[in-house]
């Protein structure tokens, strides 16, 4: 849309031109630093000039978005400057936006980290501010999910503005004059009003109209450059060249009302720019407000403001932004799809953080609550949990943190993502030792059985983090094969014992005397529980015959695995080739591929292949294939060398176990400028392709058939299918992929990408990293019908939050002890369970966040006796997502609804 301002008729001169000029500072920059870098050099500047030099200017306003920066400013600030700070935001001189911990990615991240990081921003400035967040603003995340856009809406945020969205977009919104919508669900759920920016970015020299070359004649920032600044001799014809821009941008609005954001990515860093942009920007306000023939009115002002303007929404939207794209040249389109799949290992590693955050979460509350009823009060817990509970907060801010749109996007130098790679491992490893810690209080505290006479050599506590009852598959590594289980109830639980074997080992002769072992069983777990396992020597010698060795491909064609569900075949080159149920058989050429990159154009953000050129590394497997038939699982193992190991699995458990095919794919990328994807062609005709939107909802996605591959490549943060009227064809995932569909029957999923260019997006470094993955994805074959959806949300949960485990050394009976008295029906989730606190010290006030996966009517939740065993509620208010507006109160855990597809908060007082 060029546009050349004194030859373009605009509407302001008949409706009041409305202009809003937001002054802000977008704490971001690619993330080339690591966050306590960017911190001391930029933004504690930053948020200093904010008490020391916004309250001497008069009208301006600033907004501020990221919490994570703000609370670590607060905590080495003094109490003066946060008078300051806290008297701004009360006279409205300064709003939080958003206040999230972060910005966070929209497309990769998972509805528990994008809650967990809503919340943990919101908290604190309830706390420290005693504001709550109005408006929000997601301005640099590459491309916008509706899934956010709710949880905003949830959490009583009433407006939202939106950025970088596909060109064609913004181009059609502006042309059809409606950059102002209502952004609805496709479920019953309140909606939020949308501004969508028409300009292509955020900066000044980006948003002040189509004539984009002229915006830095209005940027003021004398360290940055030379613009021209206003006097009296010129602010007239300044001020109507900034009329004819800004009254552009009002013109694509029914309310003729502009949004023009001041900054960009670490501005007003020096006390020098907020004084230039100030007197400058001032001169201007005052010389149009003053003059009635422009018919207009600019001011300084917050996103509030902005939204207090617009008073015309007749434009409903449903959907997301998915995928965006904006331009190499003026015809040629560049699709951010390749960092839904960039850096596979800290996505993954993201993900167990979130799992084993949430599991220790909701054992922290219930063993805080309960201990704290212990008759006799013997027991402090204070003392007892508060030091663990600045591991939970430290590991929540960890998690919320890395979910930031340059973190989990895989977008950031090298020494960031290692930086974020040490944060995560260390809460991993704290909360490992929070949950342990947990679990043996409650065991201790609530005894039933007496010890039994034999010793065993290890004991392993479990923990079902999901409130339903679970058949799981438990893997404990061991040094000793010859080995039982002995479960709660003093029963023998039947057990495998497998050989463990690195790729390195399948490519050459084993040897069985330097072999690592699994021990692995499945049992039944009651809902929120703790069991224990011992486990026992035997004398029984270890059965090697279980084990077929292959030495090489010529016996891999024909070659099955069975049980009670499925038959699984394999081709020639390992990869399974057909699936076969009651219901009928698939037939599919299931392929590890790799697409060559285009230098220069494929990079951390962007995927951009060469066309036509596609490596098949799945040929044929290389070394020992490795066959282990045993009542717990069957699997095969293959090698292809270069670090790539596939193992294709079948459980032999009459649970829901037994309708999954559990494949794991290991690979460590040695070539350059690849993109490596697992491909399943099946024979299905006539189907839709459908995938998950941040594990809260599934969404069809349509072919574009006048796109390449890279413009039909979609987030999948837990699962995508295909579907037809007769079959699903599901792929669960354990992490976040790029997932595609690009002819019909077939579908991909990228699982790494490694490049030695840069793609010029920002991170001004190539994704060059050589790290090992695993990528576990569930295969599901099941009919088309309404409970086989609730039954891959089910196994979605499972696959997501496995059993958490830990071994210990307390003298403690083999028992099992039950937190929930009832399972929860089947589509209810308990998203988290999370203690609040006060100055960083819990409370007996914990956070329930419960979600409807629908599939059902029902908005039943509780069944009438259910209650959490061993803890007392004394009252139970609704109140928003976040926990900062408490509304009704109810009298039992019955009386709770959710609606289909919605997700609920309640204060929990114990």
């Amino acid at each position: 849309m060029e546009f050349r301002y004194w030859e373009q008729l605009i509407t302001w001169n008949v409706n009041p031109l409305k202009v809003i000029i937001v002054p802000f500072s977008h704490n971001d920059a690619g993330w080339l630093q690591t966050f306590e870098d960017y911190y001391e050099t930029k933004t504690k500047r930053i948020l200093d000039n904010i008490v020391h030099v916004l309250p001497d200017l008069e009208e301006m306003t600033f907004v501020w978005s990221e919490i994570c920066f703000l609370q670590y400013w607060w905590d080495r600030s003094s109490e003066e400057s946060r008078d300051i700070f806290r008297e701004l935001v009360h006279r409205g001189k300064v709003e939080i936006v958003t206040g999230g911990w972060v910005m966070p990615d929209e497309a990769t991240t998972h509805i528990f980290s994008l809650h967990n990081q809503l919340v943990e921003g919101h908290q604190w400035v309830m706390e420290n501010l005693g504001v709550a967040p109005e408006t929000a603003w997601s301005i640099d995340p590459f491309g916008c999910s509706s899934v956010m856009a709710y949880l905003l809406a949830e959490s009583g945020i009433e407006g939202l503005v939106i950025q970088r969205i596909h060109y064609s977009w913004k181009k059609y919104f502006s042309e059809q004059g409606a950059l102002d919508m209502l952004w609805e669900q496709d479920f019953e759920a309140p909606h939020i009003k949308l501004r969508v920016q028409q300009n292509p970015g955020y900066t000044i020299t980006d948003c002040c109209g189509p004539a984009t070359g002229l915006c830095s004649d209005y940027d003021f920032n004398l360290e940055i450059r030379d613009a021209e600044h206003i006097t009296f001799t010129n602010v007239h014809r300044k001020a109507e060249i900034m009329l004819g821009l800004y009254g552009r941008i009002g013109s694509l609005s029914r309310s003729n009302t502009a949004l023009i954001t001041l900054g960009g990515d670490f501005r007003f860093v020096n006390e020098s720019e907020w004084f230039q942009q100030y007197r400058n920007y001032k001169a201007l306000m005052d010389y149009i407000n003053t003059e009635k023939n422009y018919n207009a009115e600019i001011r300084f002002g917050t996103v509030k403001h902005f939204f207090d303007k617009v008073d015309k929404y007749n434009v409903t939207l449903q959907g997301d932004f998915f995928p965006y794209a904006d331009l190499d040249s003026e015809y040629d389109l560049a699709y951010w799809t390749g960092y839904f799949t960039s850096r596979p290992y800290w996505k993954k590693l993201a993900r167990s953080l979130e799992s084993m955050l949430r599991s220790t979460e909701i054992l922290f509350t219930l063993t805080f609550n309960a201990i704290s009823n212990i008759s006799g009060k013997n027991l402090n817990p204070l003392e007892l949990l508060a030091r663990h509970f600045k591991k939970l907060i430290r590991a929540r801010r960890a998690a919320a943190l890395f979910q930031h749109h340059d973190g989990i996007t895989g977008t950031s130098k090298v020494k960031v993502m290692e930086d974020y790679k040490s944060k995560m491992l260390r809460s991993l490893h704290e909360l490992k030792t929070v949950q342990k810690s947990c679990m043996e209080m409650m065991l201790n505290s609530f005894k039933n059985n007496t010890p039994p006479d034999k010793k065993p050599i290890r004991k392993t506590l479990v923990f079902n983090n999901l409130p339903y009852n679970r058949s799981e598959m438990i893997a404990i590594k061991t040094d000793y094969p010859s080995i039982m289980v002995i479960g709660p109830n003093n029963n023998e639980i039947k057990s495998q014992v497998n050989c463990v074997y690195e790729n390195e080992q399948l490519l050459k002769k084993r040897s069985m005397d330097s072999e690592n072992f699994e021990l692995t069983f499945i049992d039944y777990l009651p809902p929120f529980s703790i069991s224990v396992y011992e486990i026992y020597s035997i004398e029984e010698e270890y059965d090697k015959k279980k084990y077929i060795n292959y030495e090489g491909s010529n016996k891999m064609g024909g070659l099955c695995i069975v049980n009670s569900d499925q038959i699984i075949t394999f081709g020639e080159n390992g990869m399974m080739n057909n699936i076969t149920k009651n219901f009928g058989s698939l037939f599919m050429n299931t392929n590890l591929n790799a697409y060559t990159s285009q230098r220069g154009n494929s990079g951390a953000y962007l995927f951009k292949p060469i066309r036509n050129e596609i490596t098949t590394i799945s040929e044929k497997p290389i070394g020992n294939g490795v066959f282990i038939d045993g009542d717990i699982h069957k699997e095969v193992t293959v090698s292809y060398g270069n670090g790539y190991t596939v193992t294709t699995r079948l459980y032999g458990s009459e649970s829901n176990f037994n309708q999954i095919i559990d494949m794991k794919i290991t690979y460590n990328m040695t070539q350059e400028n690849k993109e490596l994807f697992i491909q399943f062609a099946t024979d299905l005709k006539d189907t839709q392709f459908y995938t998950d939107v941040n594990g809260l909802e599934m969404r069809e996605r349509v072919r574009n058939t006048q796109q390449h591959v890279e413009g039909n490549y979609h987030p999948m943060t837990t699962m995508a299918y295909i579907e037809n009227t007769d079959l699903i064809f599901a792929i669960l995932s354990d992490h976040s992929h790029g997932v595609a569909s690009v002819r019909d029957g077939c579908i991909e999923v990228m699982l790494d990408r490694r490049m030695t260019t840069d793609d010029y997006r920002g991170l001004e470094e190539a994704m060059n990293d050589k790290v090992k993955t695993t990528s576990r994805l569930y295969i599901v074959l099941l009919k088309s019908q309404p409970n086989s959806k609730q039954l891959l949300n089910n196994l979605v949960l499972r696959l997501n939050n496995p059993a958490p485990i830990a071994v210990t050394k307390m003298e403690t009976p083999t028992l099992s002890l039950v937190l929930l008295n009832h399972p929860l029906p089947n589509h209810i989730d308990i998203l988290n369970l999370r203690t609040l606190s006060r100055d960083d010290v819990p409370t007996t006030t914990a956070l329930m966040t419960v979600r409807n996966m629908g599939h059902t009517n029902s908005s039943d939740t509780f069944m009438k006796e259910s209650k959490f065993d061993h803890v007392s509620i004394k009252n139970i208010f609704k109140t928003s997502l976040t926990g900062l507006k408490d509304g009704d109160e109810l009298d039992e855990l019955h009386d709770i609804k959710v609606k289909v597809f919605n997700i609920l908060s309640l204060k929990i007082f114990f």
